[in-house]
């Protein structure tokens, strides 16, 4: 009787040492559970994004399709009015030449401002004492 009790406790041991291996085992999966779900609500929230803009693209897709059509026919009437070869008119002379004007006065104040920034550089720099 000894003998089977022995062998039956033995047996109880074993199951046991199995059945905490396998808690172990859940444990150690039940711990990176916690990442997993982190990572997987990050890709959720991404694919949610993702689902929004594109949403919003198909909502415009009528929109552009609408404005593609309206360009093209704005293309053909400029392509079916006639070619006027150097006939600008006395107005647009005039702005051509506002235009230039502004273009060289601009370009001079700049070159005024890279001057003088020069000068700047130059009465500052250690080396300049030594030059004078």
């Amino acid at each position: 009787m000894r003998r089977t009790e022995i062998a039956r406790l033995e047996a109880e041991r074993a199951r046991l040492a199995e059945h905490l291996q396998n808690l172990k085992t859940q444990c150690q999966d039940l711990a990176g559970a916690h990442e997993r779900l982190d990572l997987a609500e990050r890709r959720v929230r991404r694919l949610r994004e993702r689902v929004s803009r594109l949403s919003v693209l198909a909502a415009r897709h009528g929109e552009l399709a609408q404005a593609r059509e309206s360009l093209a026919g704005i293309v053909r009437q400029i392509e079916s009015l006639p070619q006027r070869d150097d006939c600008e008119t006395a107005e647009e002379k005039a702005e051509r030449a506002a235009i230039a004007a502004a273009r060289q006065a601009i370009a001079g104040e700049r070159e005024g401002a890279a001057q003088r920034q020069r000068g700047k550089r130059v009465a500052k720099s250690p080396c300049s004492a030594e030059l004078r």
